[in-house]
């Protein structure tokens, strides 16, 4: 029985390992196709699923099983809103977007140079992602603590339907035993030859 749950874990664990591995590998893939790696711009990138990856593994580890399993609901919220908030302020002074946006030479065609974003659409879009990957963490957690209450229920009825039965077969094997001397009480009043081969 240890031997299934011990599987379960370890692919549990491949499952996390290949999922992270292809989201790190993903900004190589940005790289244009060109035979050389930039790998200032690959760190650039990988900041992004660095910081998911902590966001991920503080839910799915710590904040979840500590807090919300224990009804600590508005903790939960609170820490994870620090989390987020502190993240995405990461993310947004280590990017400077503006210089990822190609900007072409408007004035040389004597068009208008056209404005920059805002800085605040780049943090919301950083605050979205990270509650995105937050809800992702907390919603796989609870799935799979959902799974193992169940399973323990399940068991837990197995071994209480067990435990009746052997409480019946406890309390059918006395009546026999009471039958038994009955029926020998009975031959020894007719015929003790009988009821001495009946003994034995």
């Amino acid at each position: 029985m240890k031997t299934l749950p011990f599987m379960q874990k370890r692919l549990e664990i491949t499952i996390h390992a290949i999922s992270w591995l292809l989201i790190f590998i993903f900004p190589l893939m940005l790289t244009g196709g060109e035979s050389k790696i930039d790998w200032d711009q690959y760190m650039r990138h990988s900041i992004v699923p660095f910081c998911s990856f902590i966001i991920f593994y503080a839910n799915y580890l710590f904040l979840v099983p500590r807090y919300m399993f224990r009804n600590k609901g508005v903790k939960f919220l609170l820490l994870n809103a620090m989390f987020i908030v502190l993240l995405a302020l990461v993310l947004h002074l280590s990017h400077d977007p503006f210089r990822e946006i190609p900007r072409p030479d408007f004035a040389s065609k004597g068009m208008p140079t056209p404005p920059l974003p805002h800085h605040w659409m780049f943090w919301g879009r950083h605050l979205i992602m990270l509650m995105f990957v937050a809800g992702l963490s907390t919603a796989i957690r609870v799935s799979i603590q959902w799974r193992h209450t169940e399973k323990r229920l399940v068991q837990a009825e197995q071994e209480k339907s067990e435990a009746e039965l052997k409480n019946l077969k406890s309390q059918l094997n006395p009546h026999f035993l009471l039958n038994t001397l009955n029926n020998i009480y009975a031959l020894v009043a007719i015929s003790s030859g009988t009821s001495s081969q009946t003994i034995e």
